[in-house]
């Protein structure tokens, strides 16, 4: 009988490592959200972008209407203290939103067109139209596949190989696709009509759900503890685990500060805000 209270010390001990082991893989301390700085004086900002070399951000500007090809759209070039360096860095652009970088290359989506900016100068360098896209929006760039385009009209993904720019996969889950985000050999994939957070593997181009309850959801990141970051452009800020838990962190919707796509480095998110044509610098703490 001496012997019990030892084995019941060594049960409790034994959980007490498994839970913990249990919650660190699981992960995804919900983090705290800071405002470091806040520009304004932009035009319907829609993405952020860090360069190549990391030292800015591209911003994306609609100027106008999401759908309209009025030529007003342009993209903007910010120092990551919030200073704008060339406030129409490239112009001729319709609508433009996403965007991603390939070496030299950067490319936008804008309306119906995936258009090629040289990052030298700013110059368009060529445009791929996309046959009855009418609402092109995310873009992200895979090694060994290509640029990834979603289709948010379409319920669609389309891919550009180097040479053509062609439909790639159309899916019911993908029913109102936003943002997208390449994580090794994955990409994450964000829907605003189902508000989830899928998880699509290239080589199968199956989708697998991660979470959802995150309605208008936009763009997308994955925090250093390999839980996850999402905005929903209405003003919702998110944090999802690897558990596919959901917690709202932020809401600005009543305040008319929408949350569009954004970037992230390390602890510091720098997202658009399309009302009232602001970006902000916000700071993560777990």
């Amino acid at each position: 009988m001496k012997n019990i209270p030892t084995i019941i010390l060594s049960i409790v001990l034994a959980f007490g490592v498994w839970a913990c082991s249990q919650n660190t893989h699981v992960g995804g301390t919900p983090p705290t959200l800071d405002v470091i700085w806040k520009t304004s004086g932009f035009k319907s900002p829609e993405s952020i972008l860090l360069s190549e070399d990391k030292s800015f951000l591209y911003v994306s500007n609609i100027d106008g209407q999401g759908t309209i090809h009025d030529g007003n759209g342009y993209i903007s070039k910010l120092g990551k203290d919030g200073v704008v360096i060339t406030e129409k860095w490239a112009t001729g652009l319709d609508a433009p939103k996403g965007m991603a970088l390939n070496g030299n290359k950067l490319y936008v989506s804008d309306i119906n067109t995936l258009v090629e900016i040289d990052t030298a100068t700013g110059n368009i360098t060529d445009t791929f139209p996309v046959p009855n896209a009418k609402f092109l929006n995310d873009v992200a760039y895979m090694p060994n596949l290509g640029v990834l385009v979603s289709g948010s009209a379409t319920q669609s993904l389309y891919l550009y190989d180097g040479n053509k720019i062609e439909l790639w996969l159309s899916d019911e889950k993908l029913s109102g696709v936003n943002g997208l985000h390449t994580d090794g050999d994955r990409v994450l994939v964000v829907t605003m009509t189902g508000g989830q957070l899928l998880s699509l593997n290239p080589a199968t181009k199956s989708l697998e759900i991660i979470a959802d309850g995150m309605e208008n959801a936009d763009g997308i990141k994955i925090l250093k503890d390999g839980s996850y970051f999402i905005s929903s452009w209405p003003g919702q800020l998110y944090h999802v685990s690897k558990s596919g838990k959901t917690t709202l962190l932020q809401d600005t919707s009543a305040e008319e500060i929408l949350m569009n796509d954004f970037e992230l480095e390390g602890d510091i998110a720098y997202i658009a805000n399309y009302k009232p044509g602001t970006v902000q610098a916000i700071k993560l703490t777990q």
